[in-house]
């Protein structure tokens, strides 16, 4: 094998597993077996890999075949893979220690009385920034990270903390998990995503913290809604509601309810609509709107979109939600803040255009709305939903046979999206 293996790569690598410096460390220790014992000590050895990663010195024949048995790949895998040209992100320039999952390692080790004021300001916002990232962000690009913040919130766990300390580590975690969980949802990790839900839960009971518990209830209500259980969708947002009190989670459990009332064609779902807007007034404006776990006026906007949409008892209604919403959505630069929103809103005016005829508009808008980057879970299924209803109207026009071409094109080539 070459000994010119980048620092740039192994880092990478590192990187897409979700490892900080020293699980790295202990991956390397992990491979070599019976030998692990010839190997320097855990700390010395993860200076070492700060010192590859960085490019100040080369990576021994021993050390790359150590590495490339703990990345799951052979030495020819390996060696190809590292010399292949690689893209120029824009961090390629950073030093690569400005892995925040490395700086928490360092300031925790600067802090060995304890877990570490510093360590935890860190992790907090580290899980506020990923959940800042969730609506934009591709969820391929995120799951890796929350997984290893999850873990080094865990691993904390093990180590000397005070019971306050100990609770924060529990709440960072039950965050993750539950982020982890929309995550996954999105990539199709169905079991990963049920898994990461039931942890977030644990956590939030372990910390006694209602709202984490509250949006582990909110999760699997939208899981039933993108698997049609609309029953379930009312029966855990009622759930949730037990543990949510006046807060953000309060607000979303009242809009699934509403969702699940909808999809049943039940007018429950107007006085559903109505507790979660006298909740949201209640709160004060969130500082972060885009915020995967907060509520405000114009996510609000976007909900009653679609439920009126689907009640269908309104569409007058729905169609200004649904376009206020997609309005809310864009910059005046004219950059699109949550595409997913976008992408849901404009398939609501899909349906409103086809339930008074109008093909052309009806088709219009949800090709517009497979266009967008960022999906929802739900627009799949309804974009194949669509489908079926315009076939059935319009069997034999063209313009709905390509339509057609386009959702079964967009089905073979993305996962479920994230919600919204």
């Amino acid at each position: 094998m070459t000994r010119g293996i980048k620092g740039s790569w192994l880092r990478s690598q590192r990187r897409a597993r979700g490892w900080d410096m020293p699980r790295m460390a202990h991956r390397l220790a992990a491979a070599a077996g019976e030998d692990r014992g010839t190997l320097p000590d855990q700390e010395t050895l993860t200076g070492y890999i700060r010192r590859w990663e960085a490019g100040r010195v080369g990576v021994s024949e021993l050390y790359e075949l150590l590495f490339a048995k703990a990345f799951g790949m052979d030495p020819g895998e390996m060696e190809a893979a590292a010399s292949a040209p690689r893209p120029v992100r824009p961090d390629d320039a950073l030093d690569p220690t400005d892995d925040p999952l490395d700086f928490i390692e360092l300031t925790r080790r600067a802090e060995q009385h304890d877990a570490g004021h510093g360590a935890l300001e860190m992790l907090r916002a580290v899980t506020d920034r990923l959940c800042r990232d969730y609506p934009a962000e591709s969820a391929e690009d995120l799951a890796p990270r929350g997984t290893g913040y999850l873990r080094c919130a865990l691993d904390r766990l093990d180590g000397r903390v005070t019971l306050a300390q100990h609770r924060e580590l529990l709440v960072i975690g039950g965050w993750l998990a539950a982020l982890l969980g929309c995550l996954h949802y999105d990539l199709g990790n169905t079991g990963s995503a049920e898994a990461a839900r039931v942890m977030a839960r644990n956590l939030g009971q372990q910390a006694g913290h209602g709202e984490i518990i509250a949006w582990s209830c909110e999760l699997a209500a939208w899981f039933a809604l993108v698997e049609g259980r609309h029953a379930d969708v009312v029966r855990w947002a009622q759930a949730g509601m037990g543990h949510a009190g006046r807060t953000n989670a309060a607000v979303q459990l009242a809009l699934q309810a509403a969702r699940g009332y909808a999809r049943m064609g039940d007018d429950r779902a107007i006085k559903a609509l109505r507790i979660g807007q006298r909740i949201l007034d209640q709160l004060p404006e969130p500082e972060f709107p885009e915020h995967h776990f907060t509520v405000d006026q114009d996510k609000y906007d976007f909900y009653a979109g679609t439920i009126w949409t689907w009640l269908g008892t309104d569409d007058a209604t729905a169609a200004t939600h649904a376009k206020l919403a997609i309005a809310k959505c864009v910059l005046p630069s004219g950059r699109v803040r949550w595409p997913m929103r976008v992408a849901v809103s404009k398939l609501d005016l899909a349906v409103i255009a086809d339930r008074r005829g109008d093909l052309d508009e009806a088709v219009a808008h949800a090709t517009a709305a497979l266009q967008l980057p960022r999906w929802s879970a739900q627009l799949l299924p309804r974009a194949a939903e669509l489908g079926h209803n315009l076939a059935a109207r319009h069997q034999h026009e063209l313009l709905v046979r390509e339509y057609l071409d386009l959702v079964h094109a967009r089905a073979k080539l993305t996962r479920p999206g994230a919600s919204a």
